[in-house]
């Protein structure tokens, strides 16, 4: 019965996180998609070592490594969001264009994005999950 309950759960994970992902591509640019994907294996080293799955000992090379790689692939991923996001403090040396278009499509467009990269990373967060379930 512990079988077929994994299974059941692990379909249901996949399927969410799939929805997530599709939902927040949708919202978002491929560029944000594909930039927060590669923290996948960082989230699954920090869910690792949350759940006791992994031991860190800082005196060792390879948990050096791995703390190091998820480092670098999330400020890598926060530098991407932050160089291809919505502006969020605008510089008062550069003069804008006269904005044509509505405050409201604007803010709906923004609005958007941060919906989308929430749903991206909501998928980001489940497989991590999906993939700790299938090692127990």
């Amino acid at each position: 019965m512990s079988l077929i309950f994994r299974i059941f759960l692990l379909g249901v994970l996949g399927v969410v996180a799939q929805l997530f992902g599709y939902k927040g591509l949708e919202y978002t640019t491929p560029t944000l998609a594909s930039s927060l994907s590669n923290l996948i294996p960082a989230f699954t080293f920090i869910l690792a070592i949350i759940f006791r799955m992994e031991k860190v000992k800082l005196r060792w090379k390879s948990s050096q490594a791995k703390i190091l790689g998820s480092t670098v692939s999330i400020l890598g991923a926060l530098l991407v969001v932050l160089y291809k996001g919505p502006i969020i403090i605008p510089s008062p040396s550069t003069q804008s264009p006269p904005i044509i278009h509505s405050p409201i499509t604007s803010s709906t467009t923004e609005s958007n994005w941060i919906l989308g990269g929430s749903l991206l990373v909501i998928e980001i967060l489940i497989v991590p999950i999906w993939y700790i379930i299938q090692v127990y």
